[in-house]
C-alpha cells in the first residue's frame, strides 16, 4: 500500500532533523578534538588551543545549549514562533528594517576592529601604501587601490596611519553593504521562515567575518559588490529587476578584484535565461560555448607557456619539485580543503549534507540555475587555485568561492521542501557562534593571533617569517624579533644557501655561486629569488643573454620587485642597451624611490646617456635627505668629471672617500680616481 503524501512529508522532515542533529554534534565534537590534536593541515579549527581557558569554559557552556536545544530542553513550539517573529520582522516590513541591520552590523564591525594584521598581507599592504606618493599599483585589484588612495589623501596625506584608516574604513563599509546585499538576497530565495534564518545564519556566521572587522586587504570590497551582483541576478531572473543592475555590480566587483571574473557563466546565464525569442536565446547560447571554448584555450596557453599563470594554478598529476606529492587529487590538498571550508563557512557540510538528502530529479528554477553558474568558476576556482599551498595565508582570497556554492544549497532545498525545525536552526546558529567567535576571538587577542601565526609557519613560507619579525619589532619587542629571524635561519637551510651564494658572488667566487645557485634552482624551479641569484650568477659570467632571460622570468613571478629591476637595469647598462636600462630604472625607483642604491642605478643611466642634468638632480635629491650620501657625492664627481669640472669632481670625490668607507666598491673607486685628491 503506497504511502500518503502526510507520510511521505513526516519522513522527509524526520531524516532532515536527523541528519542536522547528527551534524551538528560532530561538528561540535571535531572541533574541540581538533582545538587540540595539533594537526598541521587542520590550523582552521584548532583555535580553542590558543585562546584562554574561559573560552573553553565558553565552549562547553555552549555545548550545554547545544545539548538543550538537540534533545528536547526548549520547547519546539517556542522556538518555531521566535523564528517566525525574527522572520517577519527582517522580510515582511520595510525596507528601513534591513537597512537598520546593516547599520547595526557597520556598528559592531567598527567596534570590534581587529588590532593585529597578521593572517594575510595586512602588513605588507601597510607598508606599501604607507610609504608616501610612491605604491604598488597591482593589476589584480586596481579599484581597491584607487579607493584605498582617495581615502587616504581625504584623512591627510599617505602615511602609514592613514593607510591603516583607509583600510579598516574600506572593511567595515563592505561589510556593512555585504549584510544588506545577503537580506535582499535570501527574500527572494526562498519563502520559508526556517529556511530562510538558517541561511542566513550560515552566510553570516564563518571566518569570512573577519574580513570586515577592519582586516586590511582587498577583498572585503568585492564582497560588497559581489552580494549586490548576486542579490541583483535572482531579483532579474525572478522578473523583479533590470539587468543593468546585476551587469553594474559585477563590473564593479571584478575593478574590485579581479577574482571576481569566475562569476562570468553566471552573468552569461542572465543575458542567456532572459532572451527575448528561441533565435536571440539560440545566438547567446552559441556565443556562451564560443566563449567556453576560447576561455579554456586561453587558459590551456596560459598553464604551459607563462609561468606566472602556471605557479597559480595547481598540477593535476605530477607536483612540483617544492612541494612533493601535492597536486589537485593528493590526500594532503583534500585535507586542506576540508580545512579551508571548515574555516571560511563552517556551515557549509551540513547545507552539503542536506542537498545531498533532497532527490535529484526535482526540477530546477531559474534561481539554481543561475547560482549554479556562479558556483561552476567559483568551486574551479577553489580547487585548482595554487594559493591550497599555502591556505594559512590564502584562506582570504579562496573564502569568496564558497559563497554561492552554500547560497545554491538552500535554493535546492527551498525547492525540495527541505523544512528544518526551528530549534535546530537556532542549534546551528549556536554552533556557529561558537566556533566563528574563537577564530575571531584569537584576531581580537594580540597574543593569541601572534602565537597562532608562528604556528602557521613553513619551511617554504619566506615572507610570512619576515611579517612576524617586523611586526615583533614595530611594537618594541626586538628579542622576540631577533628570536623569530633565527627560528627562520635554522628552518630555512636555502635561505642561509641563497645568502652565502650571494657571499661568494660578491667576494669573486663565481664557481662556488654558480654551484649553490644550480642546487637551488633545481630543488624548486619556481623561485624568483633562485632565477635571480642564478641571473646574477651568468651577469657575472658574462653571459647577458642567459642573465637576461632569468631576470625577466624572475620579475614575472615578482612583478613589483624593484631591487629586481634595478639589477636588470645594471645589465641593460652593462650592455649598452639604455633605454631599457632607463625605462627599468625609472620604474624601479618610482616604487621605492628612498633605496639610494636604486637612485644611484637611475642617475648612472642618465650619465651613460649623457643627460647630466637629471643625473644631478637626483644626487641632489640624495643630498638633501642625506647631507653625507657617499653616492651622491659619487654621482656628483662623475657629472663635474663628464662636464669637465675637475675641482668640483675633486672636492666630491674626497666627500666620497670621508663617507663612503662601507661601500663594497669603495676601493675599487678610490683607486680609480686617486689623481682627484690632489686637484687644486
Amino acid at each position: 500500500m503506497p504511502l500518503s503524501r502526510q507520510s511521505v512529508t513526516a519522513a522527509h522532515d524526520l531524516a532532515t532533523s536527523a541528519i542536522m542533529r547528527t551534524a551538528v554534534i560532530v561538528t561540535y565534537t571535531v572541533y574541540g578534538v581538533l582545538s587540540f590534536a595539533h594537526i598541521g593541515r587542520m590550523w582552521g579549527f584548532n583555535h580553542l588551543g590558543y585562546l584562554p581557558p574561559s573560552w573553553i569554559a565558553l565552549y562547553a557552556l555552549g555545548g550545554g545549549a547545544l545539548a538543550f536545544l538537540l534533545f528536547g530542553g526548549f520547547s519546539a513550539k517556542r522556538c518555531t514562533v521566535v523564528a517566525g517573529l525574527a522572520d517577519t520582522w527582517i522580510w515582511s516590513g520595510g525596507a528601513w528594517r534591513r537597512l537598520m541591520m546593516a547599520v547595526v552590523a557597520l556598528i559592531v564591525f567598527a567596534s570590534c576592529r581587529v588590532p593585529t594584521h597578521l593572517l594575510g598581507d595586512g602588513y605588507t599592504c601597510l607598508a606599501i601604501f604607507g610609504s608616501g606618493e610612491g605604491y604598488v599599483h597591482k593589476w589584480a585589484e586596481p579599484g581597491s587601490i584607487w579607493l584605498i588612495r582617495q581615502l587616504q589623501a581625504s584623512f591627510g596625506g599617505f602615511t602609514r596611519e592613514t593607510a591603516l584608516l583607509a583600510f579598516q574604513s574600506l572593511s567595515i563599509t563592505s561589510g556593512g553593504v555585504f549584510v544588506l546585499g545577503v537580506l535582499i538576497l535570501l527574500g527572494d530565495l526562498t519563502r520559508e521562515a526556517t529556511l530562510r534564518l538558517f541561511a542566513l545564519t550560515t552566510v553570516l556566521f564563518g571566518g569570512s567575518a573577519l574580513l570586515f572587522f577592519g582586516y586590511v586587504e582587498f577583498y572585503a570590497p568585492v564582497w560588497a559588490a559581489t552580494a549586490m551582483f548576486l542579490a541583483t541576478g535572482i531579483r532579474y531572473v525572478r522578473n523583479k529587476g533590470r539587468l543593468w543592475a546585476p551587469l553594474l555590480a559585477f563590473s564593479i566587483a571584478v575593478a574590485m578584484h579581479v577574482e571576481a571574473v569566475y562569476f562570468t557563466p553566471a552573468l552569461v546565464y542572465l543575458l542567456v535565461a532572459k532572451a527575448e525569442s528561441a533565435h536571440l536565446r539560440r545566438i547567446y547560447t552559441g556565443l556562451a560555448f564560443a566563449v567556453t571554448a576560447a576561455a579554456i584555450a586561453t587558459f590551456v596557453w596560459l598553464y604551459l607557456n607563462r609561468v606566472e599563470f602556471e605557479v597559480m594554478i595547481l598540477p593535476f598529476f605530477h607536483s612540483r619539485p617544492e612541494y612533493p606529492g601535492y597536486t589537485v587529487f593528493s590526500a594532503a590538498h583534500f585535507l586542506d580543503v576540508v580545512n579551508e571550508i571548515l574555516l571560511i563557512a563552517p556551515g557549509a557540510f551540513l547545507v552539503m549534507a542536506l542537498w545531498v538528502h533532497t532527490s535529484a530529479r526535482r526540477r530546477w528554477n531559474r534561481e539554481g540555475f543561475f547560482l549554479a553558474a556562479a558556483s561552476t568558476g567559483a568551486l574551479s576556482f577553489f580547487f585548482l587555485f595554487a594559493g591550497a599551498t599555502t591556505m594559512g595565508r590564502d584562506w582570504d582570497v579562496m573564502s569568496l568561492s564558497l559563497l554561492s556554492p552554500v547560497l545554491l544549497g538552500f535554493n535546492r532545498m527551498s525547492v525540495h521542501h527541505i523544512r528544518p525545525g526551528a530549534r535546530l536552526v537556532l542549534a546551528n546558529l549556536v554552533l556557529l557562534v561558537l566556533t566563528t567567535g574563537a577564530f575571531l576571538g584569537i584576531a581580537f587577542c594580540t597574543e593569541c593571533s601572534e602565537t597562532r601565526f608562528r604556528s602557521l609557519m613553513t619551511d617554504h613560507n619566506w615572507n610570512g617569517w619576515i611579517i612576524l619579525s617586523t611586526h615583533y619589532e614595530r611594537t618594541g619587542r626586538h628579542d622576540m624579533s631577533v628570536e623569530v629571524l633565527r627560528e627562520m635561519e635554522r628552518r630555512i637551510p636555502d635561505r642561509r644557501a641563497l645568502l652565502t651564494a650571494y657571499d661568494y658572488l660578491e667576494s669573486g667566487r663565481i664557481g662556488d655561486a654558480e654551484r649553490l645557485a644550480a642546487d637551488l634552482l633545481s630543488k624548486n624551479p619556481y623561485s624568483p629569488h633562485f632565477m635571480q641569484l642564478t641571473a646574477n650568477v651568468f651577469r657575472k659570467k658574462h653571459q647577458p643573454d642567459s642573465a637576461e632571460y632569468f631576470y625577466t622570468k624572475a620579475l614575472r613571478l615578482m612583478p613589483y620587485h624593484a631591487p629586481l629591476m634595478n639589477e636588470l637595469a645594471q645589465l641593460y647598462i652593462d650592455e649598452r642597451r639604455f633605454d631599457e636600462g632607463l625605462a627599468w630604472a625609472t620604474e624601479a625607483h618610482s616604487l621605492e624611490p628612498e633605496k639610494t642604491f636604486i637612485t644611484e642605478t637611475l642617475a648612472l643611466v642618465h650619465i651613460r646617456r649623457q643627460d647630466y642634468g637629471p643625473a644631478s638632480a637626483l644626487a641632489d635629491t640624495l643630498l638633501q635627505n642625506d647631507p653625507n650620501s657617499a653616492g651622491a657625492h659619487l654621482i656628483k664627481m662623475t657629472v663635474a668629471l663628464n662636464n669637465g669640472d675637475y675641482e668640483s669632481a675633486s672636492a666630491h670625490y674626497r666627500e666620497f672617500l670621508r663617507y663612503g668607507g662601507e661601500r663594497s666598491d669603495y676601493e675599487r673607486i678610490r683607486d680609480h680616481y686617486k689623481g682627484l685628491s690632489d686637484w687644486q
